[in-house]
């Protein structure tokens, strides 16, 4: 589903890793310690190792994938707003429109119709 993206200042194969993790699993709640289990290492190791090679939390690396793939998600698709957001993981509609104006400067429907 989502566009892979890596940044080819990663060069740490962990780093690597959690990315695409997050890619592949982007439709389920992450968490820090269910990712650190899932890439065994410990959880503090991984905030650490991203954190450091990314420029950011793993939340807010997340948090930003997820972004990115309901920007792609409303321009690609017709799936309603509502279904995007429990798609992505978002705790209600109101929710995730607040983030996405956050991250994208639009609303959900505002950014639909002006990119569509």
């Amino acid at each position: 589903m989502p566009q892979q993206l890596y940044d080819s200042r990663c060069d740490q194969p962990l780093v690597a890793m959690f990315m695409q993790y997050v890619d592949d699993n982007i439709q389920h709640r992450l968490t820090v310690p269910r990712l650190a289990e899932a890439l065994e290492t410990r959880p503090y190791i991984l905030s650490r190792i991203v954190n450091t090679s990314l420029g950011q939390t793993i939340p807010g690396y997340i948090r930003k994938r997820r972004m990115e793939v309901a920007a792609r998600l409303l321009i690609e698709t017709d799936y309603s707003i509502r279904a995007i957001a429990k798609r992505l993981c978002f705790n209600g509609q109101d929710y995730f429109t607040a983030q996405f104006r956050i991250h994208q400067g639009l609303p959900p429907s505002a950014y639909r119709h002006a990119y569509q």
